[in-house]
Order: C-alpha cells, then structure tokens, then sequence
C-alpha cells in the first residue's frame, strides 16, 4: 500500500491513517516477523521502528528490509531509554493514529484494523488491546516469571473490564492506540521515569487527568513473548519499586502508603521480611540473596507452585528495595542542596 492511501471498509467507512511505533532494545530477533505481521494489514500505513541505541545490528536489518517494504521507517537515537522511544515516533510518525506495539508482542493479522475502526467510530480516544503471555505447552524450571505475568496480566485485564474507569489508572502500554495530536499535546515522555518502570502508569494517569476517555478491547490481540530470566526480574522488581516511589510523589490517585501496597495478600512470614527490610535496606539484599537461590532449587525440583509464591516475594523484596533506594537519594539530595540564609 502507498504511504497516504485511504483504507474504505466494504460499509463505506473511511479508516483514519495509522502509524504503528515500535520502540525497539537489542531484540532483532523479534522484529521481521512483526513486521511482516504489521505489513500484511491493509490499515498500516508506515512501520516507524525506533532502535534505541541497540548493538545487535537491529538497525542495518530494518534498513535492508526497508528497502523492500516502503511503509517501514527506521528510527534510531542513542540509548535513552522507552519513554524518550516513544516520544519519537510519536513526533516522527505521519498517521492521525499512532498504535504503539512493544517489540516482544507478535500482532493478529488484522490488529491494525480493529484499532483503525475504533478511532473511526470515536468509540475512545485511548484503545488498549490485549496481550495475553504465549506460554509453553509445559512449564520447564526457571520460567516462574512468565507465568507469574501472566496470571496477573489476566487478573487485571478482568478489572478493567468490570470497571473501565481503571483503564487509564493502572495503563499497561505495548497494544495501544490514540490521536497523534493528543501524543505530542500530552507527551509520551516524563521524568524521573525514563529508566524505571511505571512509565505506562505515570502516562496513563497523565492522558486521564487531560481527560481522555479509553476502552479495551480483547478481540485486538497481540500475543505476547515474555521471557525474564532470573536476574532480570529481580532487576525489573527493583526498578518498579523506584517507579512506584516516584508515582507517590507525583500522583495523588497512587496509594500513598507503599508499606502496605507492597505487604499487600502476603503471608505472614513474607510480611516479617519486609520489615525487616525496611528497618535496614542492606537486609534486603541478604533476603534477596537467599530467596533467589530457593526459586532456583524448587525450580529443579519441579515444585512450580512453591517456585511463583518464593518469586512473588522475592518481587516484594527487590521492590522495598527499590523504594529505600529512592528514599535514600532523596535524602542525598536534600543534605546536598544549598541551605536559605
């Protein structure tokens, strides 16, 4: 299709244009085939690939395959992490609507479409698909993370559904579509949250307070590849802890008492640590220690119940971490600031 060229449904309705923007770190592998995915529906109008300071060639491959399809656009900028991705092929992008696909979902052939037409009908200004975890026929040793995603992702896909007003309040991005006006009007982008997790929190709470309205709609589907080896997710906990500390400190909506959202359906022993953290963060790296070394064994012993419950606390653990760290460099920069006369 030709960059420009309008999509008429059989019903005579008019598709607005749409860029798809994929913000993309060292995951080449995952690429060609969304994009062949992307490509193969009618409603794309340009692929707009953001490498974020990728080393695994991400860029001279999309490069090559460019040159075969005319609507894929590579973007590149150094390393500077999702938010500041977004917000450049949100800038760069020519469509009216801009879907945003994270570059480890594979779309449904006809994903684009579903989006298209629900700006088409104005049903929302913010569209949220769905992004169900593809998982292995049978669960190996190790694989506790995705599961464990999983089973909360369907948790709170169920939510929004029973109350959509939740919908922009607790945003998770990687299938979703607005106005390209309302992208730059509002920004993709924020800080502190351009290394931490909960950026897609932060900018749904931001698209709601501008009074955007939202849907989610499980017929868009793009199934998601998840995969988060041990290190990373105690990585990733850490990182959500410190974005949680900074959505307090930026959004009244945000449950001002972590203590309590952090020991939140623990056992009563998962709770103890945690306290104990929080009375000397240097625990938490002890507790982290050894509760990771359990995930590990019940893993080999295939015990695959006990493996999610130890890595869900494990998760709680390295988050309180990440809140104490975040505490500890307010109080760093509180000592360093200058004091009034």
């Amino acid at each position: 299709m030709d960059e420009g060229q309008l999509v008429v449904e059989s019903n005579g309705t008019l598709l607005p244009s749409v860029s798809v923007v994929v913000p993309t770190y060292n995951r080449r592998q995952n690429l060609e085939p969304l994009i062949a995915r992307l490509a193969s529906d009618a409603a794309t109008t340009e692929i707009v690939v953001v490498v974020d300071g990728s080393n695994d060639d991400s860029l001279e491959m999309l490069e090559r395959l460019a040159e075969q399809e005319p609507r894929l656009r590579p973007v590149a900028q150094p390393n500077r992490g999702l938010q500041a991705a977004r917000q450049l092929g949100a800038v760069s992008a020519r469509g009216e609507i801009v879907v945003f696909l994270d570059d480890d979902v594979l779309p449904s052939p006809a994903l684009v479409t579903g989006h298209a037409r629900h700006h088409a009908r104005r049903s929302a200004d913010v569209v949220v698909g769905y992004m169900p975890v593809l998982l292995p026929p049978e669960r190996q040793p190790g694989q506790f993370a995705s599961y464990l995603y999983a089973s909360e992702y369907e948790e709170h896909c169920a939510e929004q559904e029973r109350d959509p007003s939740r919908i922009l309040k607790s945003l998770w991005m990687g299938n979703v579509s607005l106005r390209r006006e309302d992208c730059v009007r509002i920004g993709m982008q924020s800080e502190p949250f351009s290394r931490v997790y909960h950026e897609d929190t932060d900018l749904g709470l931001r698209f709601h307070r501008a009074g955007l309205r939202a849907t989610f709609d499980r017929s868009l589907l793009a199934t998601h590849l998840h995969t988060r080896a041990l290190r990373a997710f105690r990585s990733d906990a850490r990182s959500q802890g410190i974005g949680r500390w900074h959505l307090r400190q930026l959004h009244t909506e945000v449950d001002a008492n972590l203590t309590t959202a952090l020991s939140r359906d623990l056992p009563a022993v998962a709770r103890a640590l945690l306290s104990a953290c929080r009375r000397a963060p240097w625990v938490c790296v002890a507790v982290s220690t050894v509760l990771s070394a359990t995930v590990v064994i019940a893993g080999r012993l295939r015990r695959f119940g006990l493996e999610t419950n130890l890595a869900r606390v494990l998760r709680r653990v390295e988050q309180q971490y990440g809140v104490e760290l975040a505490e500890q460099r307010r109080r760093e920069v509180e000592r360093s600031a200058p004091s009034l006369p």
